[in-house]
C-alpha cells in the first residue's frame, strides 16, 4: 500500500470520528426531555405537572388576586344578612328607629331611636311619639350618626325603678359576678349586627362626654377618657381583666341616671369585637 493511500484511509477515518462526534452532540440529553418542573415519574406528579404548578399563581383575570397596576383593592365581598328584627314593621311605626340594643340574659332589649330634630325628645316620649315617662334608648343626632362608625356611640336610657330602659343596668353590672359572666352586647341594624365586649361598668358625674372631649375626634382623647375611668374610686366600678382597648378601637356606652343621685351617672363600657354583615364605614380622623 503506498503512502498517498494510507493518507486517504487515515483521512476517512478521521471524517467518520468526527461526524459521530457531531451527531452525538446534535442528540438532545435525557434532561431536556423531562417536563419542566420536576420529573415526571416516580414522585406522584402527573405528567401535566407544569400545568398543575401554575394553578398556585394569581390569574388576574379571577375576581380573587393581585390588582391591575393603577388600581386598589375594593371592600371585601360583603355577606348576605337577614336580620333577626323586623326593622321593616318598627321603621313603619317609627322611622327615627335605626338599631335594636340587647343584652343576652339581662332583661334590656328595646330599640334605638334617633330624632334628626331634637334631641331630647325621647327623653319622655315613646317610639309612638307619646308622652311616656319611660322614655326610649336613644342617641343624639348632635354628636353621633347612625351607623356606630364613630369612635365613641354613648346610648342613653332612664333607670326605670319598674326595670324598664336601662332600670337594670347598674343594678346588674356592679356585681362583680354578674358583670364577669356577661360581658357581651350586641346591636342589630337592617344591615349589620355589631357585637361588643364590655369592658368597664362604673358610676361617672353628670359632664357631657361627647361634647367634653369633642367626640374624640382627636385619637388620644380616648386613651385621656379611659385613664379617667380606670382611675374611679367609687364603689360600684368592674373592669374586665385581659381586655385591652386603644385608640383604634370603637366603643359603646350605655349611660343611665345613678339611683338617687343628682349628680351622677352609671355607665356601660364595650369594646367592638365583630361585625356581621355591612361593613362599618372608615373613620374620618
Amino acid at each position: 500500500m503506498t503512502s498517498k493511500q494510507k493518507l486517504y484511509i487515515l483521512l476517512g477515518v478521521l471524517c467518520l470520528i468526527l461526524c459521530s462526534v457531531f451527531i452525538l452532540l446534535a442528540l438532545p440529553r435525557r434532561n431536556d426531555l423531562e417536563i419542566p418542573g420536576g420529573p415526571s415519574e416516580g414522585n406522584g406528579n402527573s405528567p401535566s405537572s407544569e400545568s398543575s404548578q401554575t394553578v398556585s399563581h394569581v390569574d388576574p383575570s379571577s375576581s380573587e388576586g393581585s390588582e391591575a397596576p393603577g388600581e386598589t383593592s375594593g371592600e371585601p365581598p360583603v355577606e348576605a344578612y337577614d336580620s333577626p328584627v323586623d326593622f321593616e314593621t318598627l321603621q313603619n311605626r317609627c322611622g327615627d328607629i335605626y338599631a335594636w340594643l340587647d343584652i343576652p340574659d339581662a332583661g334590656i332589649s328595646y330599640p334605638v331611636v334617633q330624632s334628626q330634630t331634637d334631641d331630647s325628645f325621647y327623653l319622655d316620649h315613646s317610639i309612638d311619639g307619646k308622652k311616656d315617662e319611660n322614655g326610649t334608648l336613644f342617641t343624639e343626632h348632635a354628636y353621633n350618626g347612625l351607623t356606630f362608625s364613630d369612635p365613641v356611640t354613648i346610648i342613653y336610657g332612664h333607670n326605670m325603678r319598674s326595670g324598664a330602659m336601662f332600670g337594670l343596668l347598674q343594678e346588674q353590672f356592679s356585681q362583680k359576678d354578674w358583670f364577669d359572666a356577661h360581658e357581651k352586647i350586641i346591636v342589630y341594624q337592617p344591615e349589620r349586627e355589631l357585637h361588643y365586649q364590655v369592658f368597664a361598668a362604673v358610676p361617672y358625674g353628670t359632664k357631657h362626654i361627647l361634647y367634653q372631649y369633642r367626640c374624640f375626634r382627636d385619637p388620644s382623647a380616648l386613651t385621656e377618657f379611659l385613664d379617667v375611668v380606670y382611675n374611679i374610686r367609687k364603689f360600684g366600678k368592674n373592669y374586665r381583666e385581659g381586655c385591652t382597648v386603644t385608640q383604634d378601637d370603637r366603643v359603646l356606652i350605655l349611660s343611665t341616671c345613678l339611683p338617687r343621685s343628682a349628680d351622677g351617672r352609671y355607665l356601660v363600657l364595650a369594646k367592638l369585637e365583630k361585625v356581621v354583615g355591612k361593613p362599618l364605614e372608615t373613620i374620618e380622623k
